[in-house]
């Protein structure tokens, strides 16, 4: 499960390295989809070598038997998480931000064009809109629609709010085994707690709202996914601070951040900052506090690239 999470803002993270330069650079989808395409092979390729190497080389283990009981619990689980992916899909929310950001990307496969073209009007930019270009969530969309042929609503809706609500959950789970000791039980009953909180708290100030009616976008993503993971990691260095690896995490986690959700720009680094402070005046150590601070790092550079563009300083023009 740590590894589907983390290779999720791996993947984001990887993207907007390719994706962010030509974007600036006002290039044309179709080469970010070709140079894109060529980079998941490699990765792929790559992957299939490591895992064959493995499984050649692991010697046999001794099957650990599960009980009845967990299986209930996890057969618990599945269910839940496959009614919210249903429950999710059939709901109908179509505001301002809908016709905005799926326009946005319908437009960017129809001109082959990226963030020149506004998506609610389909009038052109007069300069890049960086408070979106700085993010690659959508162009990642825009590419897949490209390969596929697959419509940007049905995309957005179907896939990517399926992926939020899998992704969400399979968050919760680790917090859960993270909070319970690895109970099960507890981990189950956990999540079944935190959807039926979902269920009844639906209103424009929760973030249930985008997890149940608004999941295909950023901001969902940023509410249910970003910073969960972000408690979960907190959660974990909580409990050991000298854990080089949740550190690295953690890191992984805020340089994906804004590649996902422009909304996690300041939101993120200021969870992380507030909690590194308390942590550093507790156990009254300032490497914990500049461990911190080197996480949030890379969201502190999209800041700083966002507020030249808002102070008409750093202005790309179309």
């Amino acid at each position: 499960m740590e590894n589907l999470v983390l290779g999720f803002f791996i993947y984001f993270a990887l993207f907007q390295l390719f994706a962010l330069p030509l974007i600036l650079l006002k290039q044309h989808l179709t080469l970010l989809m070709v140079l894109w395409l060529a980079v998941v092979a490699i990765v792929l390729i790559l992957g299939f070598i490591v895992l064959y190497k493995e499984m050649k080389g692991e010697r046999r283990k001794k099957k650990n038997l599960i009980k009845s009981r967990q299986i209930m619990c996890y057969l618990a689980m599945a269910v839940l998480v496959l009614f919210f992916c249903y429950f999710t899909a059939i709901q109908n929310y179509w505001g301002w931000d809908t016709a905005f950001y799926i326009g946005t990307i319908s437009t960017t496969v129809d001109t082959d064009t990226m963030y020149l073209i506004n998506g609610e009007s389909g009038a052109a930019e007069k300069v890049l809109p960086l408070r979106y270009a700085l993010s690659g969530f959508y162009m990642n969309s825009a590419v897949f629609c490209k390969i596929t042929g697959i419509t940007a609503v049905y995309f957005q809706k179907y896939v990517m709010g399926t992926l939020c609500v899998l992704l969400y959950f399979s968050i919760l789970y680790l917090v859960g085994q993270a909070l319970f000791e690895k109970s099960i039980t507890k981990t189950a009953g956990f999540l079944w707690a935190a959807g039926i909180l979902n269920l009844f708290f639906v209103s424009e100030y929760t973030t249930s709202q985008f997890l149940i009616l608004r999941a295909y976008e950023a901001k969902a993503y940023c509410a249910n996914v970003i910073i969960p993971a972000i408690f979960w990691l907190l959660l974990l260095l909580h409990k050991d601070l000298q854990n080089k690896g949740n550190w690295k995490a953690l890191f992984l986690v805020m340089l994906a951040s804004v590649p996902v959700s422009m909304s996690a720009i300041f939101i993120a680094p200021a969870m992380v900052g507030i909690a590194v402070l308390g942590e550093s005046i507790v156990n009254k150590n300032l490497k914990i506090f500049i461990n911190g601070m080197v996480c949030i790092l890379p969201n502190a550079v999209y800041l700083v690239m966002y507020l030249l563009y808002t102070l008409d300083v750093w202005v790309i023009k179309v």
